[in-house]
């Protein structure tokens, strides 16, 4: 048997070389990547958004309790 009958039955062959792609399949492949970066960016933007909300309502509720206290205090 020769060397390659084993590595065929073994199916140890490195996998066939992966065609170049085309200009067409780069231009998609860019075009993917930008998409992709916009959607990443605004996910970003509305994370950022909903943190500063949430940082916006605890400050909100800890100086109403400031005002209550300090209404308590007054009398």
């Amino acid at each position: 048997m020769s060397l390659l009958g084993k590595f065929k039955d073994r199916n140890l062959l490195p996998p066939p070389p992966m065609p170049k792609p085309t200009r067409f399949q780069k231009e998609l492949q860019k075009e993917i990547d930008r998409l992709e970066s916009v959607v990443l960016t605004e996910q970003l933007k509305e994370s950022l958004a909903r943190e500063r909300k949430e940082g916006a309502q605890k400050q909100i509720e800890t100086l109403k309790e400031q005002l209550n206290v300090g209404a308590y205090a007054s009398l």
